[in-house]
């Protein structure tokens, strides 16, 4: 099996990382890529939402890269077109957001191999789908459809094959539309929640709110709200 290079595109502040990763297995030179195509979206200011396709079907792998998307201060979409299994899904479960199609199936079989996941499935699973679907999952090895996925919070939406990307698209237009230190701060916000106690997240709310007062978003968002235009944000 060999290292595919990922491709990366940019349309209306939506990047779009196709991993390429097909049934081939994750290697060093691999997460080093990685790491270097998210650092450079992450500091193109044109770039507001980052999806992520070509997702594959990879077996459990010891190269952890779930963390270089779950660190991402951007939204992150997983664009899931095909079954979805082991370390594929341990890396969708990093994205924010995650669009699958119809026909997609899931599963984590690590338990089959005798390991454990080490990608991070095991805490991000839960604090998605909750312990008890979790547990199931985890320990039964058990493949299930997109419409269960759907069900249980597994994935957001789903769509036939033939429109998943315009689904897709429009989900990340209708982000990337905001203002983007707001969009990062309500990120940051939700993401620490699950650590956090309420009043401290609500601490954490108010105390984001205020470095937001200072911008230049902001600004522009209260003139555009009075001269009743779209605001045109520029992420300072």
């Amino acid at each position: 099996m060999s290292h595919q290079k990922i491709s990366v595109s940019i349309n209306f502040h939506v990047a779009w990382v196709d991993l390429n990763l097909g049934n081939t297995l994750v290697n060093e030179i691999f997460v080093g890529h990685l790491q270097q195509v998210i650092d450079q979206l992450e500091d193109a200011n044109s770039v507001r939402v980052i999806v992520f396709q070509g997702l594959g079907s990879l077996a459990p792998s010891m190269n952890p890269v779930a963390n270089l998307i779950a660190n991402a201060k951007k939204p992150t979409i997983a664009l899931i077109s095909q079954d979805c299994f082991d370390h594929s899904l341990e890396i969708a479960l990093a994205c924010d957001i995650r669009i699958a199609s119809t026909t997609s199936n899931f599963a984590l079989r690590h338990l089959l191999y005798g390991i454990l996941p080490n990608d991070g499935a095991t805490q991000r699973l839960p604090r998605i789908v909750g312990r008890s679907q979790s547990l199931f999952l985890l320990l039964t090895s058990q493949t299930i459809p997109a419409s269960r996925a759907i069900e249980i919070g597994l994935v957001q939406q789903i769509a036939p094959a033939s429109k998943i990307k315009a689904i897709v698209e429009n989900t990340a237009e209708a982000i990337a539309k905001g203002g983007p230190i707001a969009i990062a701060y309500t990120k940051e916000a939700i993401l620490n929640s699950t650590e956090l106690t309420l009043n401290q997240g609500l601490v954490l709310e108010q105390d984001l709110s205020l470095l937001l007062y200072s911008t230049k978003d902001r600004a522009e968002g209260l003139s555009a709200f009075r001269e009743k235009r779209a605001p045109k944000f520029g992420g300072e």
